[in-house]
């Protein structure tokens, strides 16, 4: 055990607490007070001093694209510097639709970039990573687009042992343990995206949501000078509607959750691609774990774990299946970061998601070349 675990290592009574977190973000110190049993004084000393330790911190929304008639498209664009890197990283701020980014490393150094971006315009985003690449920023990249059919799985903490530091939890088990499955249910998507209209301050409390999900919904009543019906209905209403889950942020270091790791495949045969989302979906293992189908029956998976977990996923996901690239990714510090939603992206004046060349390639690009320049 590292000294900085060491210093960040739970009482029995602070993991409790988080357990009971992890089931709701959303819950109160005093719904954590009756559900722990304990006074509402003591269970505010013991947040307070996760807090404090920076073990938790304000959960996040995270936007359901479909929803929002966007697509996700995931990707890694490959780099030979440093500098170059960073440039890339730079370009995230400012292109309007980056959702994620995070530095990748197996056999090549690059960058993870994921955006939501209109239906309809994936050649733009292409455009734009060539202009990246004309620029010498980029020495190749790869993109897919998602089917929208994805699954998530949230750290099951009760399978760590905090005093051991150690998960209880084996990978060589669960791949042992999938069978095979029915079809996937294809996503059937109703929405005419011609006719779906989007409330200014509906898309206003999303970008509040996806900066801290803990905002008080007092807050955004005097924040948009709304009545307190009003807030409760569109708040409500943009929690059902536009938001895939709410994700508890917390210091991963204190559950020996160091590595992240990226795995993309070729195209796999429909029977292993189904085989392995249902076991991902009915089984879930117990870290981190975002599943996204991508067209040509395609994979991108995301998980962060520990270290030993990690090299045993790795290699159990390699011996299953074929075509299987797997990736470390550096999430710590600078490596990474999200990218909260972003309302002027939806043009109210014709009531459609900004989807132009200008918009999407030029002036992105144009504010990285000032940029550059700048510094």
């Amino acid at each position: 055990m590292t000294e900085q675990l060491v210093k960040m290592n739970l009482s029995n009574n602070e993991f409790e607490l988080l357990l009971a977190l992890k089931e709701d973000p959303f819950m109160s110190l005093k719904e954590l007070a009756d559900k722990l049993s304990i006074s509402w004084p003591t269970v505010k000393k013991r947040y307070n001093s996760l807090v404090e330790r920076k073990i938790i911190r304000n959960p996040i929304a995270i936007v359901n694209p479909e929803s929002l008639c966007l697509q996700r498209v995931s990707g890694i664009a490959f780099v030979r510097s440093i500098e170059n890197l960073k440039m890339v990283e730079k370009s995230c701020w400012e292109h309007p639709y980056t959702t994620y980014r995070a530095r990748a490393f197996g056999g090549n150094f690059g960058i993870l970039l994921q955006y939501n971006i209109p239906r309809g315009s994936f050649e733009k985003l292409l455009l734009f990573m060539e202009g990246l690449k004309k620029r010498g920023f980029v020495e190749n990249y790869e993109f897919v687009k998602s089917t929208g059919i994805r699954t998530e799985a949230f750290p099951d903490i009760k399978m760590f042992d905090h005093e051991k530091s150690l998960w209880n939890f084996s990978w060589v088990e669960w791949f042992k343990s999938l069978s095979k499955e029915k079809d996937i249910k294809p996503l059937i998507d109703t929405r005419d995206c011609k006719k779906l209209k989007f409330q200014k301050s509906h898309l206003n409390i999303l970008q509040d949501l996806t900066q801290n999900a803990a905002i008080k919904q007092t807050e955004l009543m005097k924040k948009y000078s709304l009545s307190k019906s009003e807030i409760s209905r569109q708040y409500n209403f943009v929690q059902s509607n536009y938001i895939g889950n709410i994700r508890l942020m917390y210091n991963r270091e204190a559950f020996d959750l160091y590595e992240t790791f990226l795995a993309i495949s070729s195209s796999l045969e429909p029977s292993k691609l189904r085989q392995l989302y249902y076991g991902l979906l009915n089984n879930p293992p117990p870290f981190n774990f975002s599943f996204d189908i991508l067209e040509n029956n395609r994979i991108l998976i995301w998980s962060n774990m520990s270290p030993a977990q990690g090299t045993d996923f790795a290699f159990s996901l390699w011996s299953t299946y074929e075509n299987v690239k797997v990736y470390a990714l550096n999430t710590h510090s600078e490596g990474s970061a999200m990218y909260h939603f972003y309302p002027p992206n939806y043009n109210r004046d014709n009531e459609k998601w900004n989807d132009s060349e200008e918009y999407m390639v030029t002036e992105p690009l144009e504010r990285l070349d000032l940029r550059k320049n700048t510094e």
